[in-house]
């Protein structure tokens, strides 16, 4: 990266605001050089600037909001699998012809971090967050496994089979109906002394469709008038002797 160039315009030269993001603003020019974007993620930006990505992440919001930057997220289902960085102004002059700054071995290097296939399995933390994964750890917050009062206990399992097994479940019934089924599983679990399966079973065998025990609650009203109607019952039945004498 040290042997590249950036464009930058006096507009961010002057603007003070963006003073601590101007670099980023200036990689992010060099990038997009050759076709426009870049797909550079949070984690490459980090390791370059030694900042953390929460920090990252913030500056880019702060630059997209000042429209020096665009961003597009490629979802597959409610999982990103792609962002697009672009500049909202671009040289368009001989000089520029959007060729790459950046040598051939730095932009091998940030294609490698920067490419996500959507056919890998994904990594535990998607390098761009998104929406899916945010469900999935409320998800696996939610997911408290049973201990037995004989001892008997099954961990929640692998947090990464358990993602895989997620995004399945997502594709055959909605988040809520299977965060109802969880709350359902759980509780019937616990009230009959069970041990709980591990996350990724639990999913991949759609335990959150078994049927809810029946109970059947009677409000303080209903016991009321069952205990009225047996007594009518009682009275009726006595009669009835009485006439039968």
């Amino acid at each position: 990266m040290k042997n590249g160039y950036s464009i930058c315009f006096n507009e961010w030269a002057l603007d003070k605001s963006i003073k601590s993001e101007l670099g980023l603003l200036l990689i992010v020019s060099s990038l997009t050089a050759e076709q426009g974007y870049c797909y550079a993620s949070n984690e490459y930006f980090s390791r370059l600037f030694g900042m953390d990505e929460v920090t990252i992440s913030r500056k880019l919001k702060k630059l997209e909001k000042k429209g020096y930057i665009t961003i597009t997220y490629i979802k597959k289902g409610c999982e990103i699998v792609k962002r697009e960085i672009r500049l909202t102004k671009m040289l368009t002059d001989d000089s520029q012809k959007r060729q790459s700054t950046i040598n051939k071995n730095v932009k091998e290097k940030i294609t490698s971090v920067n490419t996500l296939s959507v056919n890998n399995d994904p990594p535990l933390t998607p390098p761009y967050g998104g929406e899916c994964y945010t469900t999935f750890e409320e998800f696996w917050k939610m997911y408290i496994p049973v201990k037995c009062t004989d001892g008997r206990f099954t961990d929640k399992g692998s947090k990464q089979q358990a993602y895989k097994a997620f995004k399945k479940a997502l594709q055959k019934d909605n988040i809520e109906n299977i965060k109802a089924g969880l709350i359902r599983y759980l509780h019937k679990k616990s009230k009959t002394d069970s041990m709980t399966a591990n996350v990724s079973t639990f999913l991949n065998q759609e335990r959150w469709k078994d049927e809810p025990e029946q109970t059947f609650i009677l409000s303080e009203k209903s016991q009321k008038q069952q205990k009225e109607d047996s007594g009518q019952e009682m009275y009726e039945m006595f009669q009835r002797f009485i006439k039968e004498d």
